[in-house]
This record gives structure tokens, C-alpha cells and sequence, in this order.
């Protein structure tokens, strides 16, 4: 599990450059088009709501570095919670996406974006491959042999007859962080 934090670290900086990268093209596009002088790229032309570049850069630095802690507490948070439902037996998590942004366009490893993954099933070795992208609150929860039945899941999927999910060891501060949450 933290061999797989540490590599994905080095993706997310490579994801924030290209995103920037792209704002900061787009940027240049519409200047060109509309026919911008160097100066009203880089200050911005607000009679045509045309933010500029530096107003892109202010905005964009302002917010990385909660950007980059959000983004690795949930890929550490993810990464861990697929590691033991794994090393529980769980073999299907579903995936859930809070805030469900449809404008939220960013398509992950699976070829989807977070909104069309939101309760989605994965078999818990694939979630593992879905890196998520920067600002992501996509989580996993683990499916229960009943919750499969009910999704009408389980007579596509194999399922290890030998897994007991009312038997899953839950570690003490998770039950103590849920209580806290209930209250």
C-alpha cells in the first residue's frame, strides 16, 4: 500500500501541471481569437469576461497546496480502505462520488469520470487501479453477499463461498471515528 501512495505522488504533481498547463492554453486560445494584446492575456479583459492569465495563476497557486493535501489524503484513504477490505476477503466494493459533478470531466483509468462511477461495482482488485483525480471525494464502501443479491449482482459474479461479511474485524478507531459521526 505505500509503495502504491508513493508512486501515485508523482502522478498527482504530473495531473496538476497538465491541468494548469490546459487552463493556461485555453487561455491563450481565446486571446488569440479574440484578438488580445500580450497585455490583456496576462491582465485580462473584464468587460468581456475575460479573466486573464495572471488572474489563472493567482487563483490557481492560491489553492494548491490544500489541493495537494486533499487529493493525497484521499488517495492514501483509498488506497488503505481497498487494502483491507482486501485483506478481509471483501471481493466488491461500490464506489460513491459526494459531491456528483456532472461537469466533473476528468476520465480515470477506467475510461470513466467520477459521476459515472458513482455506484458503480468493482471487484476490490480493480478499484485498486482507479486513480482518481485532483479535488476527488470518490470513496469505496464494501458490498455485503446480501447487498449484491439485491443489486442483482451476484448470480453474474463468482463469489468465495467461504467469505463471511458479518464476521469482517472492524479496527476499534474506525468504530470509534462512526460513532463520533452518528453523534
Amino acid at each position: 500500500i505505500y509503495t502504491q501512495i508513493l508512486q501515485t505522488a508523482d502522478l498527482s504533481v504530473t495531473e496538476m501541471w497538465h491541468e494548469t498547463e490546459r487552463a493556461v492554453g485555453k487561455a491563450v486560445d481565446i486571446a488569440v481569437e479574440r484578438g488580445y494584446s500580450i497585455d490583456q492575456l496576462a491582465r485580462g479583459v473584464p468587460d468581456e469576461n475575460f479573466a486573464g492569465v495572471n488572474s489563472l495563476a493567482r487563483e490557481t497557486y492560491k489553492n494548491r497546496a490544500t489541493t495537494i493535501a486533499r487529493t493525497e489524503v484521499m488517495r492514501a484513504q483509498n488506497a488503505t480502505t481497498l487494502g483491507y477490505y482486501q485483506s478481509q476477503e471483501i471481493e466488491y466494493v461500490q464506489a460513491y462520488d459526494p459531491d456528483g459533478d456532472p461537469a466533473d470531466n476528468y476520465l480515470g483509468t477506467d475510461g470513466r469520470t467520477c459521476s459515472q462511477r458513482h455506484e458503480q461495482v468493482y471487484p476490490v482488485k480493480e478499484a485498486r487501479d482507479v486513480i482518481s483525480h485532483p479535488n476527488c471525494r470518490l470513496s469505496w464502501s464494501p458490498l455485503s453477499r446480501q447487498a449484491l443479491e439485491d443489486l442483482g449482482i451476484i448470480d453474474t459474479i463468482s463469489l468465495s463461498a467461504s467469505v463471511d461479511y458479518r464476521k469482517v474485524q472492524v479496527p476499534v478507531f474506525v468504530q470509534q471515528n462512526a460513532s463520533r459521526g452518528l453523534q
